[in-house]
């Protein structure tokens, strides 16, 4: 498999994981939102993950210090998602500290699970 259908194949997998997976774990009351979240996580998702991608390539990076990167990258995506959706309302002042720390726990979730497909399984990526 070509390494952007690989990249293209993780967007639209690894939403679909973390959504049964946060489901599992936070109540399935969340599948209600769940059309909307996997379309917003896969485009995130799959911007992030290329941009990770090239500057995967372009610097070689260890195992360890690319599983921190998607992580803080996964947190800071998680905490923009939630500052877009909401902006409206924080900037009215009503800031949620839940639900910010929510979806920086739920793009923290889709990073790993992404990172996860992106390193091993028939979705590796060769970093050459």
């Amino acid at each position: 498999m070509k390494e952007d259908t690989k990249i293209l194949a993780i967007a639209i997998l690894s939403p679909v994981i973390a959504i049964i997976l946060i489901a599992a774990l936070i109540g399935f009351e969340f599948l209600a939102i769940a059309p909307v979240a996997y379309a917003v996580m896969f485009i995130v998702n799959f911007l992030l993950l290329s941009a990770l991608n090239m500057l995967f390539h372009k610097v070689r990076f260890g195992l360890l210090k690319r599983l921190v990167i998607a992580g803080i990258v996964g947190i800071l995506g998680g905490a923009a998602v939630y500052l877009g959706l909401f902006f409206r309302n924080i900037s009215e002042g009503s800031f949620s500290n839940e639900l910010f720390i929510q979806y920086s726990l739920i793009g923290c979730t889709l990073a790993f699970i992404s990172f996860l497909l992106y390193s091993i399984g028939p979705t590796q990526v060769e970093l050459e």
